[in-house]
């Protein structure tokens, strides 16, 4: 998949939406995300995190372009829709470096 490809799926109004990237310790920046919800097997869920169930219904993570957030790092935030969701996981890249994928725990007010 090329560049190109990633940019038109968060083009895409059905599968992206808005939000703000905010690192720990610097200004959020406009980004457009796709939010995946992990499975009830996902390790996310059981391993490293201790979380309640409503805290895992309420889990989920992030997919942004690298062109838009060059290195997440737990600790940073995902702002959408009026939610402020903490990285909690250390951010994976994918096999073509162009799109890293987040996991976020229980979201708060922003």
């Amino acid at each position: 998949m090329s560049q190109r490809m990633i940019d038109r799926l968060f083009a895409s109004k059905n599968l992206a939406e808005d939000a703000v990237y905010t690192p720990l310790d610097g200004e959020g920046c406009p980004v457009r995300v796709i939010r995946k919800r992990p499975a009830a097997d996902d390790p996310m869920l059981s391993v490293g995190v201790r979380m309640s169930a409503a805290q895992q219904e309420a889990a989920a993570r992030f997919d942004v372009r690298v062109s838009e957030v060059a290195r997440p790092r737990r600790g940073d935030r995902i702002i959408q829709n009026g939610r402020s969701w903490p990285v909690i996981g250390t951010p994976v890249l994918d096999d073509l470096g162009l799109v890293w994928t987040v996991d976020v725990g229980v979201p708060v007010d922003a």
